[in-house]
């Protein structure tokens, strides 16, 4: 094992998980503590690259995992995490005054994993010698 894969298993779960609770708070906040750049900002793209880069981390978590069962089809178990943890988001904004549950946001969400989903395939189909794994 080398000095910078062994650094790269370390980081991955923290990185995952500050990542997750980040977008709990982005996504429970109250309207007025967002920033008028991301207000301003078309809501269903921002959805969409979160996910995005929510089940790329998820999956690359999974699949570097030392623990056999994250390992096992994980990019099946990344793409369910992102969309039930996406359900679970907009479930918790009708808490929030100000912020409501949609349906489109999660779409626009589930998109986002679909476009992981298919970056993860087709990279497993045409790996790069020459990029880090």
């Amino acid at each position: 094992m080398t000095v910078s894969k062994s650094l790269s298993e370390v980081f991955r779960w923290p990185l995952f998980i500050t990542y997750v609770v980040y977008l709990y708070f982005i996504f429970t906040a109250p309207p007025e503590k967002i920033p008028p750049a991301v207000l301003a900002a078309n809501d269903k793209v921002l959805h969409l690259l979160l996910f995005l880069i929510l089940a790329l981390l998820a999956f690359r978590t999974f699949f570097y995992s030392a623990v056999s069962f994250f390992r096992a089809h994980a990019v099946a178990k990344a793409v369910w995490f992102s969309a039930a943890y996406g359900m679970f988001l907009e479930w918790a904004q009708m808490a929030v005054p100000g912020r409501g549950t949609s349906f489109a946001d999660w779409v626009a969400d589930s998109l986002g994993i679909l476009a992981a989903f298919g970056i993860v395939k087709i990279s497993q189909k045409n790996p790069s010698p020459s990029l880090p794994v």
